[in-house]
């Protein structure tokens, strides 16, 4: 992705949970919001459970929502529901992605990756795949932002599907840590919670097809980087 200036924002929402009967009107949101960004939107991530039962009909709800915008899908827990996984490549693409959003070796570009954490786990070659992308590619941009599903850190006892293995969570904050990851976003857990271990922070957004949710709009600039989070009524409509 190649913004037109150097100043630009992106939106991160999590869990919609789509159904043939229900989801958000995107394209709405985005335009209720549109304000609140203090540059041009970009893009939007949506981080996991896109889907409610990962059933076809879910998945073409949600692409009718997101059409002609430009989104970066995250696979979640109840994405591979009744074999959704086949739903999602299908309609969406891959499970695991890096983006450059500017070019490399300019002040302000981002690296984004999506890691791939519906199982709770990102497997062996995926770990391998990540430590390769940060490796050879981290270095050629000002700032990197990882986005997943599953919670490295549960916002409160009990909840499930989270990273369960504390050795692969302590190698990933490491990781992290080592190539400066600025953030780290994910869902999961429908509950909002906000942490800052080492030099990353680590954010948990709710699910926003909850009445008293929150989106996150994130601003790239000469400047930096900085971000924003907002009580979904912000957004006027849904």
């Amino acid at each position: 992705i190649s913004p037109a200036t150097q100043d630009f924002s992106l939106v991160f929402t999590a869990d919609p949970h789509f159904t043939r009967e229900s989801g958000i009107n995107f394209d709405s949101f985005i335009n209720g919001i549109s304000d609140l960004a203090p540059s041009d939107i970009i893009g939007m991530a949506v981080l996991g459970d896109l889907v409610q039962n990962g059933e076809e009909a879910g998945y073409l709800s949600y692409q009718e929502s997101i059409n002609g915008l430009s989104v970066f899908n995250v696979i979640g827990n109840h994405d591979v529901y009744n074999a959704g996984w086949n739903f999602f490549r299908e309609y969406l693409g891959p499970s695991s992605y890096s983006l450059p959003i500017g070019t490399a070796g300019e002040i302000g570009s981002l690296l984004l990756i999506n890691i791939d954490s519906a199982n709770a786990s990102l497997g062996n070659s995926q770990t391998e795949w990540l430590i390769n992308i940060l490796e050879t590619e981290r270095k050629q941009y000002t700032h990197c932002i990882i986005i997943t599903h599953s919670n490295l850190f549960p916002s409160s006892l009990g909840t499930v599907v989270q990273f369960s293995d504390k050795n692969e969570v302590y190698s990933l904050v490491d990781l992290f840590n080592k190539h400066d990851v600025d953030y780290v976003l994910g869902g999961h857990s429908h509950q909002l919670s906000e942490y800052e271990l080492f030099s990353t922070k680590y954010i948990t957004l709710d699910s926003i097809k909850e009445p008293d949710s929150h989106f996150m709009i994130m601003t790239v600039s000469p400047e930096g980087l900085m971000h924003e989070i907002y009580p979904v009524t912000a957004a006027g409509t849904r």
